[in-house]
């Protein structure tokens, strides 16, 4: 986490180390820290050198990038997100802070995250960063 700056990903950067949720439009927050580092510890064995990560709903990216630096160059981190707007500032949050990552580390794509990422299957690790009452068969299918 602390290679990745939460500044860049967030609307308000005075209050993007608080450790509470931060707003980022279209009704959408970028978790609290804490919430964060419980994903990225809880999944950490899967997401060695080399894994791929489905990141779904990615938001602001912060997520997707921190699972970027613990695949390093040879992994693959996919996030995808429903709203294209927080698709497309993800690109330009990843750009500010480690541009090297989009060249073919992490890619964000528009989509319905209940039907997966189909495309870049199979994954190592799948992190569902929204609400969904059930986790769909087409979500943990492309599990390796």
């Amino acid at each position: 986490m602390k290679m990745v700056d939460r500044k860049h990903y967030c609307l308000n950067p005075e209050e993007a180390y608080f450790d509470s949720p931060q707003f980022i439009g279209y009704n959408a927050t970028i978790s609290a820290p804490h919430m964060h580092a419980y994903a990225l510890d809880y999944l950490e064995a899967s997401c060695k050198e080399g894994s791929r990560v489905l990141d779904i709903g990615s938001g602001s990216g912060y997520l997707a990038a921190c699972f970027a630096h613990m695949v390093g160059p040879k992994g693959k981190v996919v996030g995808i997100d429903h709203i294209p707007e927080l698709v497309e500032q993800s690109k330009l949050n990843v750009q500010a802070d480690h541009p090297a990552l989009l060249e073919n580390q992490l890619e964000f794509h528009v989509g319905d995250g209940r039907v997966g990422f189909e495309a870049a299957a199979p994954y190592d690790a799948i992190h569902v960063g929204a609400y969904h009452p059930t986790i769909p068969h087409q979500v943990h299918h492309p599990l390796t």
